[in-house]
């Protein structure tokens, strides 16, 4: 006799696996990446200090590489469901993306780079959308959160990438 809750079991188990190496990589290069990050404040700190708007761009940096170190450490707990998971990366997003809002209500936009302004802010939102999406689809049960949730990854990395730049060889132009 086929034993259908035994099967559904496996499929959930192996579905689980799969993401394992996607989140082990994650956090590999997210710790690497985060450390650039601080190397590249470290290195330039004088500069980045005389530019008032280049502060918070080094922390947002900074949380972006430690948000998907966290989300992929959680990613790797053993046992954690779903809604547990969709939680553990609410709350990290979420207070990075209230933090982004809050910068940049302080800061508004440049008036000498109103571009460039509008650009980051909206590339700081760009990346932690898909996180706080695929949080929600998780939490109300839906696992093509974890979707979401790895295109949030690669937009965190590619602003912080982008951020890391500045830091590291623009601010020095």
């Amino acid at each position: 006799m086929l034993d259908l809750s035994l099967l559904a079991e496996q499929a959930e188990a192996a579905e689980a696996l799969d993401w394992t190496d996607f989140f082990i990589a994650e956090a590999g290069a997210a710790a690497a990446l985060a450390g650039l990050v601080v190397v590249a404040i470290s290195i330039n700190v004088k500069e980045i200090l005389q530019w008032s708007r280049l502060v918070p761009r080094a922390a947002v940096s900074v949380t972006l590489f430690v948000n998907v170190l966290l989300i992929a450490t959680f990613g790797l707990l053993p046992g954690v469901d779903d809604r547990v998971m969709g939680w553990l990366v609410l709350v990290p997003a979420g207070t990075t993306w209230i933090s982004t809002i809050g910068i940049s209500i302080k800061y508004g936009i440049d008036r000498d780079r109103r571009r460039q302004s509008v650009q980051q802010y909206a590339f700081w939102h760009l990346a932690l959308s898909p996180l706080l999406i695929g949080a929600v689809l998780l939490i109300t049960g839906n696992p093509d959160g974890l979707y979401w949730i790895s295109a949030g990854i690669v937009l965190c990395y590619a602003v912080g990438i982008l951020n890391a730049w500045v830091l590291l060889v623009e601010i020095l132009r």
